[in-house]
């Protein structure tokens, strides 16, 4: 790629990703939560596919993503959410696995984060748009709120969506353990890719780490052959995990520029409390 196109694209990028903002979505005087959704009836298991908009008014090239209300007392809770286009019983994947991070101890009514993009998506106007989740425990309801944005800016930049380091079988992303005021050790996320990302987001679940609770954690990236040969890319991602009922940020929405990798994922964390680990996934697009 090009150092002029990749400054246009950088000079770009702020204006597409904060027009998400009154775009056409699910919220409505009557549906202020979005739509609530509910896993599967045994953990880690999807639930059945719920309506997000019946009609979709315009093309949209991508999603801006909220999930929040399904955190309870003392438990630590993730979600994976699975998009589709298409009639009730008929629903044709959309996009696969969108991990949602999830922390310790809050309440019900805590909103965990800002809106998190989906991007190089295809959504037709006219298209039902509908999700199912999974989660950790059992039933598990989530409001599920979800905007189309339809000017997303060098779309052609972006590649086929591909969610990393998510494992199924516990909706947990992969353990990565901090280092307390340091860099941790770099812990593989992912196999070298088999499609060229240029952007990565990251998204942080406490795992089974009750400590995050009240403290701050930064995640890095790399790519390298080995873990004694990995190459920092240079955005580094903020997690703040508050106390109940304040407002956190278990899954940044930052991303970090990468065009291309030939080598494994690798991420390291450094925390200013916690030193236990802490579950990483990433969606590269």
């Amino acid at each position: 790629m090009s150092q002029n196109l990749t400054r246009a694209f950088f000079s770009r990028v702020p204006a597409a990703l904060s027009g998400y903002t009154g775009l056409p979505g699910n919220l409505s005087p009557t549906s202020q939560l979005g739509a609530s959704v509910t896993s599967g009836s045994s953990a880690n298991t999807m639930g059945d596919w719920t309506e997000l908009i019946a009609e979709t008014p315009a093309d949209a090239l991508a999603l801006w993503i909220l999930a929040a209300n399904f955190y309870t007392a003392s438990n630590v809770r993730s979600l994976a959410i699975d998009f589709a286009l298409g009639a009730e019983g008929e629903e044709a994947a959309l996009f696969e696995t969108f991990f949602w991070g999830g922390g310790a101890q809050f309440t019900a009514t805590v909103f965990p984060s800002p809106f998190r993009p989906l991007l190089g998506v295809s959504i037709p106007a006219g298209s039902r748009l509908s999700c199912r989740t999974q989660s950790n425990a059992a039933s598990v309801t989530a409001d599920i709120v979800v905007q189309l944005d339809t000017s997303l800016q060098f779309p052609q930049l972006l590649t086929t969506p591909t969610t990393y380091g998510v494992d199924l079988s516990n909706t947990r992303g992969s353990p990565v353990t901090p280092a307390v005021d340091a860099w941790g050790t770099w812990t593989q996320i992912s196999d070298t890719p088999a499609i060229e990302h240029f952007l990565w987001s990251l998204a942080i679940d406490a795992y089974t780490n009750a400590s995050l609770q009240g403290t701050t954690t930064i995640a890095q990236l790399g790519t390298g052959p080995d873990v004694d040969h990995v190459t920092p890319l240079d955005t580094a991602f903020l997690y703040w995990h508050g106390t109940a009922e304040n407002i956190v940020q278990p899954t940044p929405s930052l991303f970090a520029w990468q065009p291309g990798t030939s080598n494994p994922l690798w991420c390291r964390l450094c925390a200013f409390q916690a030193a236990s680990a802490v579950g990483v996934s990433l969606i590269g697009f």
